[in-house]
């Protein structure tokens, strides 16, 4: 064998020799196994760093899904997000937490799933995350937190009955917690916006409708009483309905004095 083909043997070899490295040794030179990742985005978490941490628990989910540090991964990542106020992302990440972990694994998370779709605006899902949290813990001392957010919730969405139920509840089950002044306030909030509302209704009718229903007085009432019904206010409604029974015999007092009032005819008609 001469020179030249000796030289080109052992370039050969040595591409072959480097081929072989890449393949079957990258796991350990290049790439980081689950638990290493697991430390590092642990030490940011533990350190507050948010971002760091989320980034780490990212790569994990990212390189290694299926193993039990991704699991937790999920939760942590989360718990980073929401933390950096990516409520989005992290409504996700509980999102995909839940549907893997372990029933007695989910308190938290279910917990910040609904304070993740509270911050996002997003009522309904806010709504069935808290009433599931209150299904399956019913004696956590969370449910202070719960009833107070739901209390939002409905008073957001002008339901003040529901609100003020779920704010006194909340006062009177976990009279040591921190949000005793919150849900007080939210009392006092929803029985003012319940009188203006109570109020602007009456004025609303009183001034647009009954004008225009001179004859019908008794639907006017009774679309009041409807009114005040569907804001939770009973006694306004029942009043209302009771003026609806009044007013409903005046159309026919009325008929019979019109006809009473008609000129009879003549003789000669």
């Amino acid at each position: 064998m001469d020179e030249a083909s000796r030289q080109g043997c052992c370039m050969a070899a040595r591409c072959i020799a480097w081929l072989l490295f890449a393949v079957l040794i990258p796991s350990s030179a290049t790439a980081r196994d689950a638990a290493e990742i697991y430390r590092t985005a642990a030490e940011a978490y533990k350190a507050r760093n948010w971002r760091a941490a989320a980034d780490e628990l990212g790569d994990l989910i990212a390189q290694h899904p299926g193993s039990q540090e991704a699991l937790s991964g999920y939760y942590y990542a989360a718990e980073s997000h929401f933390a950096l106020k990516e409520y989005a992302v992290a409504r996700r990440l509980y999102q995909s937490y839940l549907s893997k972990a372990p029933p007695d694994s989910a308190r938290l998370a279910l917990f910040h799933l609904g304070q993740c779709s509270y911050l996002l605006k997003d009522l309904p899902q806010a709504a069935q995350a808290f009433e599931k949290f209150l299904i399956h813990y019913p004696s956590d001392p969370l449910n202070a937190f719960v009833l107070r957010d739901l209390g939002h919730i409905e008073m957001e969405l002008a339901n003040y009955k529901s609100a003020t139920s779920h704010f006194q509840r909340s006062v009177t089950e976990y009279p040591d917690s921190r949000t005793q002044d919150q849900c007080r306030r939210g009392i006092e909030a929803c029985q003012r916006l319940q009188q203006a509302t109570s109020e602007g209704i009456e004025t609303a009718y009183r001034t647009t409708v009954f004008p225009s229903r001179q004859e019908n007085a008794d639907l006017g009432w009774r679309e009041m009483a409807a009114a005040y019904e569907q804001r939770g206010d009973v006694t306004s409604a029942v009043e209302s309905y009771c003026r609806a029974l009044e007013a409903s015999k005046v159309p026919h007092e009325r008929q019979d004095r019109r006809v009473s009032q008609q000129p009879k005819p003549s003789a000669g008609t």
